[in-house]
């Protein structure tokens, strides 16, 4: 009797980026011909379907005819991160030259060098790949649920430097804080990079030198200055460790709902939210926040969906966690209105009040962990004044975008220009949080629903209330990018 011949996950890591250039390379010229949609794209790409179809076993036995269509799309979008690159790399006076001698349009040659960029860097992860399956000590399949053990050291090892190396290409290319670049000329990074250095100096910030992010995102930039102080290489590597936290994370999360994922959807997490252009130049506070949000997020849909109370030493991370992102952009805790709302319900309804109160109890003293210092470094230098000023006051009362009219109507009209921010910055994670939303919406535990849609529009809220619109804020919306990503890929 026939059976299907159960795919090769080494080989399946080699052809991978071969089909993504050229997704990639046809992607790059429909969007050089006119201004297409995404979803002209998808059409574009359906009709490759046939082929792939046909190409891999592993996609014609597996996946449904929309998954595929769905993860080809995605897949569609490492493209477009080696495009900045190439932008900024080959300075335009000499793409004029090469036009002009060659006889074609920039245009295309900006296509060929991109595709050919595609080519070289997805052939060097898939080499990594291989090098990670085949020659590390046990690596067992890709696709395996038992790869996940927790008694198996090596094979957990194996996974780890994979994230690591997908976190380390990633950021090359997408941040410019990498040394691929010349600078960050991205005057935020700028900003904090000199209030970090001047720490170091014995400056303060708030008293001595003025900006109105937290002080945990220029002790961040101190520690970046202690590797260089004339360059961003302290700040490059800080931003490769949280991208590999986020990348775990996310892995952790798509485990929820289908242990056997490949580890091979980690770099296609990767390119869809560190290509987006919300992602902006790098180095903002959404990037390096957006590992303990994804961690917030993975334990409250643990909770929820297994109708229990996170542990003690979950709660104390979460309030570790949450108390960074309140003393690096406050703003971003949006996400806690659905995280304490469902659980509380769950509890509230169970009549566990004191299980409530013990892990309300348990948040508080993590906040108290990183808090405490802080307030006793600007206590200390007698600042504690210019930190409420600048950081709290200023920032609620002064830099609010109040131009838009009357209340409720202003409300109104900076969540409408919040969605279109959010739609022209982060357009594909956007759309994957809706895929996810309509996922949850069909299942039978309606928590997981509530759950995500709440801390996704407490989160969206906060960003936006405020009134002020930059290409950077719907950024750290792709915390919720995961759960999406494994829905669209066919999860059973």
């Amino acid at each position: 009797m026939n059976s299907l011949k159960k795919p090769n996950p080494v080989n399946l890591a080699v052809n991978i980026p071969f089909l993504i250039s050229g997704i990639a390379f046809a992607v790059l010229f429909v969007g050089n011909l006119s201004e297409l949609s995404f979803v002209a794209i998808v059409c574009v790409l359906a009709v490759a379907l046939l082929f792939l179809k046909n190409i891999f076993p592993f996609w014609r036995s597996n996946l449904s005819v929309l998954s595929v269509i769905l993860s080809v799309s995605i897949l569609a979008l490492s493209a477009f991160p080696f495009c900045e690159f190439v932008l900024n790399k080959i300075h335009i006076n000499k793409l004029e030259m090469l036009a002009e001698l060659t006889g074609i349009s920039q245009e295309t040659l900006m296509t060929f060098i991109a595709f050919c960029i595609c080519v070289a860097a997805f052939y060097f992860l898939s080499t990594v790949t291989e090098f990670v399956l085949r020659y590390l000590p046990n690596p067992g399949s890709l696709t395996s649920a038992a790869e996940f053990s927790d008694g198996d050291s090596s094979i957990k090892a194996t996974h780890i430097l994979f994230v690591f190396l997908t976190a380390f290409v990633t950021i090359s290319i997408c941040s410019k804080s990498s040394p691929l670049y010349p600078l960050n000329d991205w005057v935020d990074p700028n900003i904090y990079f000199t209030i970090g250095k001047s720490i170091l100096h014995g400056k303060l910030p708030y008293r001595d030198l003025f900006d109105h992010k937290g002080p945990l995102m220029y002790l961040i930039h101190t520690l970046g200055a202690l590797v260089s102080e004339t360059s961003f290489l302290g700040v490059y590597f800080i931003e490769v460790a949280a991208c590999a936290a986020f990348l775990w994370i996310s892995l952790q999360i798509m485990r929820l709902y289908q242990k056997s994922v490949s580890i091979l959807l980690i770099p296609v997490l990767a390119a869809v939210v560190y290509s987006s252009a919300a992602f902006s130049y790098g180095d903002s506070a959404e990037e390096l926040c957006l590992p303990f949000l994804a961690y917030a997020i993975y334990i409250g849909l643990k909770a929820v969906r297994a109708g229990e109370m996170p542990s003690y030493r979950e709660c104390l991370l979460i309030g570790i966690t949450s108390s960074c992102i309140l003393w690096t952009k406050y703003s971003l805790l949006g996400l806690y209105i659905g995280w304490i709302c469902v659980p509380a319900f769950l509890l509230l309804k169970s009549r566990k009040i004191q299980k409530l109160f013990y892990m309300l109890l348990t948040i508080a003293g993590g906040v108290l962990i990183t808090t405490l210092p802080i307030l006793a470094w600007f206590a200390v230098n007698h600042a504690l004044s210019d930190l409420w000023t600048v950081y709290f006051y200023d920032n609620l009362f002064l830099y609010s975008n109040t131009e838009s009219g009357v209340f409720p109507f202003s409300l109104l009209y900076n969540l409408w220009q919040g969605v279109r921010f959010t739609y022209d910055y982060l357009m594909i994670p956007t759309i994957l949080l809706v895929i996810g939303l309509l996922f949850l919406a069909k299942k039978e535990n309606k928590y997981e629903f509530f759950f995500f849609l709440t801390s996704a529009f407490g989160m969206f809220l906060l960003i936006f209330v405020g009134g002020r619109h930059y290409k950077n804020y719907p950024f750290i919306l792709s915390a919720f990018a995961p759960i999406s990503l494994i829905v669209s890929v066919g999860m059973n």
